[in-house]
């Protein structure tokens, strides 16, 4: 329920601020300090239940003072701002998601540690996530974000010139440290920014920054990797691959949101519970002149504000080692703030809601998205070429071999030149005096098969291409792979555009339709409509399983994503059930389980558990699980 207004819109007497029942807000002894304001609660209440009551009041003196600046252009830069920085957060991601394929040929892993390059930015963010939200709420969003983006901006542009995959995956967990802060960090600031009836309504919009950094990524894809395994395969020859040159366009919003965020006002509620008092004047001031003008004046001065008490009683020398100690105290107390004695549960809640969703959500996008290109591949092997029992002898092949099958059949005196060799598969075959020269292969496999007396000259054939086969007399000359892992030259960017691009899709027109949600619906119906998008989530995956078709792969994704965005404006309203200064910790933490949840589902469980029904299943029952509980604790928090 919103608060009335604790003053009047332009009074210039000394504010009285009065509890709901009507007593004091200004402590029992009435006292205050040598500047006459007055101090709100009591000495050591941080780490108690009277502390909460300071926190109230300055938040209401808050919202009194947004009241008079009103929203206005400065809230538009603020929204753009903060947008930025939500764009580089996913686009950081969707870079290394489209950008794998190419890393994982170019430094020679396998498909289980193929996960880790995506996967190490997850963990990354993870941690980051606890540390700068904890620390935000004690240095101050605003340059906690510069420090945060600092971070992240530069182990991105590092990672995208790491030449070993040890290198690259340490270069991105500090990246992901870094931008780990983004999310948390940008919704306390924007929030503050914003008058409490529209707050919940302008997160949701602020969310659809999100998709638009990944639909950025996809479009640039386009114009930067190559588009066929072909490609690809000569590419990765050059010095500086595309898809570093891909790594380092992505970090495109970063540096913008960092730049911009230098200039940005800190926020002011933040400054007011850390005692900052004349700052956070200077801040309302301003908005208020950006918003009306100089024609009216801002009606509170620094008199007038309540002074909170200490956040610490603390004393410790003025070095180096002094500061230290300070932060990690305020670091603690942040913690101890969440879980009280009335949080402790929220807080566990929450985060362990977040990770069941964030494995459920993972794990069965990342499923779907693998189904399709299964069922692409299985269709191209079915339209394959097949020859039985033939004779090929004394003659010269130089046209491409694509999509074709040879059981049974006799190569002699046969010289195979200049050509391409893509899905082709010899089984039960025969070569005698056989050449093979300059012979591009992708996907090439000799089955209990007999080569004698044949010569391999610059070709990637190499010894893993031939599964229980006799070989006799056989030469090689030039190019015999390092590498056993070679692109599929039926590989295109246009399928990767399409998988990649669905989610984000998704995202974007579910966070449209989660805004309508929010003007309409109250928090615990959103939880129970947050259920039947899943359950149409998972009839639309059962289609696009029975028949790849990419309208029901967006309707799925689309329902699938809304969950997400009607579940992050429904966390956003029970986290403000917190203390301003231990809210971006909260966020931290739940989005550290979020983090980490869609580690276990893309890395570990969409690429462990095979079959149609497992992971369906199995991820539509954590969602459901996660809606569910998450009601729940919407339902408790609000009594």
């Amino acid at each position: 329920m919103e608060s009335e207004p604790l003053v009047r819109p332009c009074s210039r007497n000394n504010m009285n601020y009065t509890a709901e029942d009507g007593s004091s807000i200004l402590g029992e002894g009435g006292g205050g300090d040598m500047m006459g304001r007055h101090s709100v609660g009591s000495a050591g209440a941080i780490n108690g239940e009277k502390g909460d009551g300071n926190a109230t009041i300055l938040e209401r003196f808050h919202e009194d003072a947004l009241q008079q600046v009103g929203h206005g252009k400065m809230q538009l830069v603020i929204f753009v701002v903060c947008g930025l920085a939500l764009a580089a957060d996913l686009s950081e991601l969707m870079a290394l998601i489209m950008s794998s394929k190419s890393a994982q040929f170019e430094f020679c892993v396998d498909a289980s540690q193929k996960s880790w390059l995506v996967g190490a930015t997850l963990l990354g963010m993870g941690i980051g996530s606890i540390f700068w939200g904890s620390l935000g709420d004690r240095l101050g969003r605003k340059k906690t974000l510069v420090y945060c983006l600092g971070v992240g901006s530069i182990f991105s542009v590092a990672s995208a010139i790491m030449p070993t995959e040890g290198l690259f995956i340490t270069a991105r967990i500090f990246s992901g440290f870094g931008l780990g802060g983004v999310m948390p960090l940008v919704i306390t600031y924007f929030n503050e920014f914003i008058q409490e009836k529209r707050r919940r309504l302008a997160t949701t919009v602020l969310f659809l920054w999100w998709p638009i950094g990944a639909a950025y990524v996809v479009m640039i894809s386009w114009f930067i990797l190559p588009s066929t395994g072909f490609h690809l395969n000569e590419e990765l020859k050059e010095h500086f691959s595309a898809w570093r040159r891909l790594l380092l366009a992505a970090w495109a919003p970063s540096l913008l949101s960092l730049i911009a965020f230098i200039f940005m006002p800190e926020a002011p509620l933040n400054l007011l519970q850390n005692g900052r008092d004349a700052e956070s004047l200077s801040i309302y001031k301003q908005l208020h002149k950006c918003n009306k003008g100089s024609k009216t004046t801002f009606c509170f001065s620094e008199i007038e504000i309540p002074s909170p008490m200490p956040m610490s009683t603390i004393n410790s020398p003025r070095n180096v080692l002094g500061d230290l100690y300070r932060a990690l105290d305020s670091f603690r107390s942040s913690i101890l703030l969440m879980w009280t004695e009335n949080r402790r549960r929220l807080t566990l809640s929450l985060s362990l809601i977040w990770l069941m969703a964030a494995v459920g959500q993972g794990s069965l996008s990342s499923w779907v998205i693998s189904h399709q290109a299964t069922l692409r591949d299985w269709t191209f092997d079915n339209d394959a070429k097949t020859f039985d029992d033939n004779l090929i002898n004394n003659t010269s092949m130089t046209a491409d071999l694509i999509n074709v099958r040879y059981r049974n059949c006799v190569f002699q005196d046969v010289t195979l030149e200049n050509m391409l060799m893509n899905h082709v598969k010899f089984e039960n075959c025969s070569f005698h005096h056989v050449n093979f020269t300059n012979v591009k292969t992708s996907h090439v496999l000799f089955i209990h098969s007999e080569l004698t007396d044949c010569f391999l000259v610059d070709t990637n054939l190499g010894r893993s291409d031939f599964k229980d086969c006799v070989l006799e007399d056989i030469t090689y000359q030039g190019l015999d792979p390092e590498c056993h892992l070679i692109p599929d030259f039926n590989m295109h960017l246009s399928n990767d555009v399409i998988d990649s691009g669905l989610p984000v899709a998704g995202i974007f027109i579910g966070s449209l339709f989660t805004i309508v949600l929010v003007i309409l619906c109250s928090p615990p119906r959103l939880i129970v409509v947050s259920i039947l998008l899943i359950l149409s989530a998972s009839i639309s995956v059962g289609l696009t399983i029975w028949k790849y078709d990419p309208i029901w792969a967006l309707v799925g994704h689309t329902f699938l994503n809304g969950f997400v965005a009607a579940s992050w404006s429904l966390m956003m309203t029970m986290a403000d059930k917190y203390p301003t200064r231990t809210r971006s910790s909260v966020l931290g933490l739940c989005l550290a389980g979020g983090r980490v949840g869609s580690f276990l589902g893309v890395g570990l469980f969409g690429t462990t558990i095979k079959g149609n029904a497992a992971p369906v299943f199995s991820s539509v029952f954590l969602l459901l699980s996660s809606c569910l509980a998450l009601r729940g604790e919407s339902r408790s928090s609000t009594t």
